[in-house]
């Protein structure tokens, strides 16, 4: 297909398209489209010649200018000279060129090009670019005006988007504005900008406002408007949800001139206009107009002049007022005119159900006969209203009700992070809080073994967001905790208990599954990863449990004999070893115990709960013993090489190698990029560098390199050591053979490096190995052979070490001298400077000295073979007089090739 373009004087060609495959217009390879570069041919177009933008699509080309000739997206090439628009309030647009060196600017994304579509009739104009999508997005769909954008929105079908107005998911109809990214949904574009006349407010006009300021709360259902759509007097500043518009008040109270509404928010608190007591953890009745709340028995319903309660055997019956004031004007009539009880106006009433006091000018209920009182709602709520079990929890300002026999597998406890699955849990539907019933029943204060003083129960906070004192787990929710001291354990480790002996230490041991920070074992001095510990908290006195004795005999639930302990056991006429309880495959080279009269089997897992009851409650009763020093030593030393300690990372381990990365993308993403910038990165002529400057250019550069996930730190460590090799321990860290010298080197020039890092001894050895990797990377990199993705590579690893607490403030420094080397020589006022030619010529020097060093070497190691081939002829020979003559002929030939002075001064 053949096509007369504005911008070209030869008609262009639609690239080839076979099964979906956009062809190389040159040479037909198929993974052209992919990248839109072609390797076989060299054509690479980097950018669309008429929308200045990355090419994407269908596209058209010219044959009879290739291999240099433009590349123009479909869509842009077949806009013609005058375009349609309903965009715009003039539909009509026609293109225009800048004849002059100013370029025009786009009306719709605020970036300059040298050819619009511009309006006649006024001065609008866009940019090629905007104008094929405006056509693509907005073309012959619906469309409406909206007060909150300024571009017409489109009726679209969208599934991965939020609602800019409600900020809740879209899937299925919008109004959009696709090039803006601005979507609703069809159902909050279809909201009326203005309402007159609402029940709520008859006297004054709503109108639909949109906020980012907390502050405002709506007036019928009581719940704070924190961000978002809303409708809004502005004289009286009375404020409504959209949902809430809808609403309607249509139950009558006596007494009352105005109907009243039903108000289903359970979290709300207020006082009850009636009896004159909170309103919390209940639905109320409300008259928006008159802002007065009801309890429901004591609003719009009749209080009944009897009732039987379950805490008096006798019919308890209503005292009123004839009248109880509610608010100036506002008249609330009560169903009683006369009062049963003389009551003295200061004798006090209590009740004698909750035994607070009963405001005499109140409804209450008693029994006259034996002087029982009770409040409206402590005799009424019990007869109509089954109450849902609720409680008040210090981590939240509403109730948490009690919910049960639901699967909540898509929630986790506020308190311990796990999943809360089919337990029982009392949570706050409103603001998705919920707690397993167990944690929101967990003591406020408590005394443990771990510490000397009592403990809090409380949020983890910035104050006190740090590890367990226990497990070194860092705690991210709730913790047990004393203020004084800064002690803090985590959930798990609050309800653990010291009740393990250990012969020669004065304290009983913790059984932990695992440690974080992986510990120095007591008995063997390693301290592998994932290994389980019984472990001291008050003395940090830690053992491996295999390093520990373990009881000789046990006795299990699935065997009636006795099950003695045994190093290892493989039963030769079975191809596979099997544990007898578990019925699975189990390693033969592990602890096991074993019944030998009935040939029963059980792995060490299966017992384990068994094992830890023996050893709690052993008071020397059944002997102990340690299993074999060659077992102990496979289990421990397992896993030391650097590719294992990547695979043994523990999950709080890897979401802290997440939030690192997180935070230097945040970091960069948090740095405005010019809207013109085109991938011609200049750094600040002023050296030393801020560190502002270095963020702007790796920002830059991030956008240039089309860099769009974090850097892979633990790649970048592969592609320089090898991952099988152990590590070997340098002072306090552990990196491969190949990393050594350079941290060796690095400890001795600026000390110790770790500063506030607290992390586990794997995160320690990732940290130090990327950081030794950088460096390695840079003994092997000449500054002008540095890439710009290499460049963005070294400073994301070292601000990953950064990030792990280590003090490295002088390889930034260094990263900056090498920045200005390699990027801030190259700027015009540089490049005029005699110094730039002299040393393009000392770089060249310095290039072939190094071509000519290499050759050197080859021709040295050249040489240490030929000596190496005359010492094996001299000792072939047989005796000692011709290996001597052969010796002092070697000795004459070599010196013949050196100077005559040699071995004289």
């Amino acid at each position: 297909m053949n096509l007369k373009y504005l911008l070209h004087k030869h008609r262009l060609t639609l690239g080839e398209n076979i099964d979906g495959e956009l062809l190389c217009p040159g040479c037909g390879d198929p993974t052209f489209g992919k990248s839109f570069s072609c390797i076989c041919c060299g054509f690479y177009p980097d950018k669309c010649f008429a929308c200045n933008n990355e090419p994407s699509g269908s596209f058209y080309f010219c044959q009879r200018c290739w291999p240099n000739c433009p590349l123009i997206h479909k869509s842009c090439a077949e806009l013609s000279e005058e375009i349609e628009i309903t965009f715009h309030q003039h539909s009509i647009l026609y293109f225009k060129e800048s004849r002059s060196s100013n370029k025009l600017d786009c009306d719709f994304c605020n970036q300059t090009s040298r050819y619009m579509y511009c309006c006649k009739e006024c001065s609008f104009q866009i940019d090629i670019r905007c104008a094929s999508m405006l056509i693509e997005y907005h073309e012959g769909q619906e469309q409406i005006e909206h007060l909150f954008h300024q571009h017409p929105l489109t009726l679209l079908e969208e599934h991965d988007a939020k609602c800019v107005l409600c900020d809740k998911d879209i899937c299925g109809q919008t109004y959009a504005c696709a090039p803006c990214e601005f979507f609703i949904h069809k159902s909050c574009g279809e909201w009326q900008q203005e309402v007159i006349g609402h029940p709520f407010h008859p006297h004054h006009c709503l109108t639909l406002q949109f906020t980012y300021l907390e502050g405002y709360r709506c007036e019928a259902c009581r719940v704070d408007i924190d961000r978002g759509i809303h409708y809004l007097c502005g004289e009286c500043n009375f404020s409504l949800h959209p949902e809430c518009l809808s609403l309607t008040s249509n139950i009558r109270c006596e007494g009352h001139e105005h109907l009243l509404t039903l108000i289903e928010n359970m979290y709300y608190q207020s006082i009850c206009q009636a009896c004159g007591f909170k309103i919390e953890g209940s639905f109320f009745v409300r008259c928006v107009e008159c802002n007065l709340n009801f309890h429901v028995e004591c609003g719009p319903l009749q209080l009944p002049e009897t009732v039987a309660g379950k805490h008096h055997q006798h019919l308890l019956s209503l005292e009123t007022k004839t009248t109880v004031d509610i608010q100036e004007n506002h008249i609330l009539h009560l169903h009683s005119d006369v009062s049963t009880v003389d009551i003295d106006e200061n004798h006090i009433l209590r009740c004698d159900v909750c035994e607070e006091e009963i405001n005499s000018k109140h409804p209450y209920y008693c029994c006259v006969k034996c002087e029982f009182y009770s409040h409206v709602r402590c005799a009424v709520t019990e007869v109509q209203h089954k109450e849902r079990e609720k409680l008040r929890h210090f981590s939240h300002r509403h109730f948490l009700f009690l919910q049960e026999n639901d699967r909540n597998d898509d929630i986790n406890c506020y308190a311990c992070e796990k999943g809360c699955g089919a337990d029982s849990i009392y949570g706050c539907n409103f603001c998705k809080l919920y707690l397993h019933k167990s944690c929101a029943e967990l003591p406020r204060e408590k005394e443990h073994p771990f510490h000397r003083h009592p403990l809090t129960l409380q949020e983890t906070s910035a104050e006190f967001d740090g590890p367990c004192h226990a497990c070194s787990k860092y705690c991210h929710a709730f913790t047990y905790a004393c203020n004084d001291c800064n002690f803090v354990l985590d959930l798990d480790c609050a309800s653990l208990q010291p009740s393990i002996e250990f012969e020669g230490h004065e304290h009983p041991l913790t059984f932990f599954e695992k440690l974080l920070d992986t510990p120095e074992c007591k008995c063997c001095k390693f301290n592998p990863p994932d290994a389980s510990y019984l472990r001291c908290v008050e003395c940090d006195f830690n053992v491996h449990l295999f390093c520990s004795p373990l009881p000789r005999t046990i006795k299990h639930r699935s065997h009636e004999c006795s099950l003695n302990l045994m190093d290892s056991l493989v039963v030769d006429y079975y191809d596979k070893q099997i544990c007898d309880v578990c019925e699975e495959e189990r390693d033969p080279q592990e602890c096991v115990y074993y019944c030998a009269e009935c040939n029963f089997i059980v792995e060490f897992n299966c017992v384990f709960s068994e094992v830890m009851l023996s050893l709690e409650r052993n008071k020397g009763d059944v002997p102990l013993r340690i299993v074999s020093k060659e077992l102990n030593d496979r289990v421990i030393r397992d896993a030391f090489t650097y590719d294992d300690i990547m695979k043994s990372y523990n999950v709080e381990e890897n979401e802290i190698i997440k939030e690192f990365m997180w935070k230097i993308r945040a970091t960069l993403g948090g740095i405005s990029v010019p809207l013109n910038f085109q991938g011609d990165i200049r750094i600040s002529q002023n050296f030393p560098y801020s560190d502002a400057d270095v963020l702007l250019f790796m920002a830059m550069m991030k956008r240039k390199v089309k860099l769009t996930e974090s850097v892979d730190v633990n790649y970048e460590v592969v592609k320089v050591v090898d991952v099988e090799d152990e590590v070997v321990k340098v002072e306090d860290y552990m990196v491969v053979p190949k990393l050594a010298p350079i941290l060796k080197s690095l400890l001795y020039k600026y000390g110790d490096i770790s500063g506030s890092c607290s992390l586990t001894q794997r995160l320690k050895t990732l940290a130090i190995s990327v950081f030794c990797s950088t460096v390695q990377s840079m003994c092997s990199t000449r500054v002008m052979d540095i890439t710009d993705k290499l460049i963005l590579t070294w400073w994301f690893s070292f601000k990953f070490v950064a990030e792990a607490g280590f003090t490295i403030d002088f390889a930034f420094d260094h990263l900056k001298r090498i920045l200005q080397a390699r990027y801030g020589t190259d700027i015009d006022n540089s490049k005029s400077s005699p110094l730039y030619k002299l040393h393009g010529k000392m770089a060249q020097l310095s290039q072939e000295i190094d071509e000519l060093t290499g050759e050197i070497n080859k021709r040295k190691a050249e040489m240490d073979e030929l000596n190496m081939e005359s010492q094996n002829i001299i000792a072939s020979n047989r005796s000692a007089r011709s290996r001597l003559e052969a010796k002092h002929l070697s000795d004459a030939l070599e010196f013949r090739r050196k100077n005559a002075v040699t071995g004289l001064l």
